[in-house]
């Protein structure tokens, strides 16, 4: 977990967000400074950067500092633009469905309560052109899924326009939303009623009842048959 600020002279300073840092990967920290002019007119030529990072960023006796003064400036402009429209819950692939849409590269989490136990799941980074479905594996059991069908679930996202540079954040939260398993009611219905069918007609009172109606049609062409040849 890292956290990095920055101080810029005449401008003046600012902190990052708390984000989580895979081992073997690189990232982009966003600083929310607008010292854009100045950086464009060239009155910025570096700045001091102190990096905050630890295990867990909320234990501050487990947290280390280092600074790092004279750092290069440069200007970059990201057109990205990511939101997250829905999240939903699969019962058959038991996993997360986060929509989003936009365009850009995108990385976060989405956290939420079970019976006051704290889940947070990673949300993978993510190239969103248009709508874009992401599926996070985590496994509930029907209580569970009960107990989070219209909960409100926080995200929080970084996205940009590069996969290596993700400059903009985004907060919110959203509904989780169930999905059920795929409903085979209508099938069984029809074989349940085929079935019933095939039952009705092999029991003993249908199969007499269809007798006597053949019974009754002979009986009635005999009668008729007989009475022509008494004119």
């Amino acid at each position: 977990m890292l956290s990095a600020g920055a101080s810029v002279p005449n401008v003046g300073s600012a902190q990052s967000s708390q984000i989580h840092l895979n081992s073997q990967s690189t990232t982009t920290l966003s600083i929310p400074l607008d010292a854009s002019q100045s950086i464009s007119d060239g009155v910025i030529p570096s700045v001091s950067v102190t990096l905050s990072y630890g295990e867990d960023i909320a234990l501050m006796d487990n947290v280390d500092t280092v600074e790092f003064t004279n750092v290069s400036t440069s200007f970059y402009n990201d057109s990205s633009s990511v939101r997250l429209e829905s999240i939903f819950y699969s019962s058959d692939e038991k996993s997360f469905l986060v929509n989003f849409d936009g365009n850009g590269w995108v990385v976060g989490t989405l956290g939420f309560n079970i019976n006051n136990r704290a889940v947070v799941l990673q949300i993978p980074i993510t190239k969103v052109s248009g709508p874009t479905q992401v599926k996070i594996k985590h496994l509930l059991s029907s209580d569970e899924e009960k107990f989070i069908n219209g909960m409100g679930a926080t995200y929080f996202l970084r996205y940009g326009e590069k996969e290596d540079i993700l400059l903009k954040e985004l907060r919110g939260d959203n509904k989780i939303q169930i999905t059920q398993p795929t409903d085979q009611s209508g099938k069984k219905s029809d074989d349940s009623s085929k079935s019933s069918i095939t039952e009705l007609l092999s029991s003993p009172i249908i199969v007499m009842f269809v007798l006597l109606v053949v019974v009754l049609i002979v009986a009635s062409k005999f009668l008729k048959g007989g009475s022509d040849s008494f004119e």
